[in-house]
């Protein structure tokens, strides 16, 4: 008896192999459809961990366009029209009607692209702010942007 009980004993303390579950949610065709509805492209999503800086809490969900982070839990609500936040793409573009008057035909703004310490543009950043600095000017606006590169900050843009 007290042998079968050492059996019994021995084989119900065993560890059961359980294979983990590495399967990724997939977006139905429906939560695709609603999403479409409401302006979200959910071709881009990816289902991942997304880890708050300030509280080391993990969340997971789906990542949108690689900069819009939806809670799993939360999915529900966006499709279901719960969008008190989201104003869709029409809706968060913003124009105003009060300009901004030039003294004289052009106005310009000295930029600075600074060289110095750890916070140095490389080679690489150098090269495309004086690309999108050319470009701007290019068009022929009444406004211009002067482009030096210093370790002063001693400009209207750093």
């Amino acid at each position: 008896m007290l042998l079968l009980a050492l059996v019994v004993f021995t084989f119900s303390c065993q560890q059961q192999d359980v294979a983990p579950n590495n399967e990724t949610p997939v977006l139905s065709q429906d939560v695709q459809n609603k999403l479409w509805a409401h302006g979200i492209n959910p071709t881009v999503a990816k289902y991942v961990d997304n880890v708050n800086p300030l509280t080391g809490e993990t969340v997971s969900g789906w990542l949108f366009g690689g900069d819009m982070f939806v809670a799993a839990d939360k999915l529900e609500d966006i499709y279901n029209g719960d969008l008190s936040d989201h104003k869709g793409l029409t809706g968060e573009q913003y124009r105003t009607t009060n300009l901004v008057s030039v003294s004289g035909s052009v106005r310009t703004i000295s930029v600075i692209g600074y060289t110095g310490g750890s916070f140095a543009l490389t080679s690489k950043m150098r090269t495309g702010l004086q690309q999108a600095i050319n470009h701007y000017n290019s068009k022929n606006l009444r406004l211009r942007f002067t482009l030096t590169f210093a370790t002063s900050t001693n400009a209207d843009i750093v």
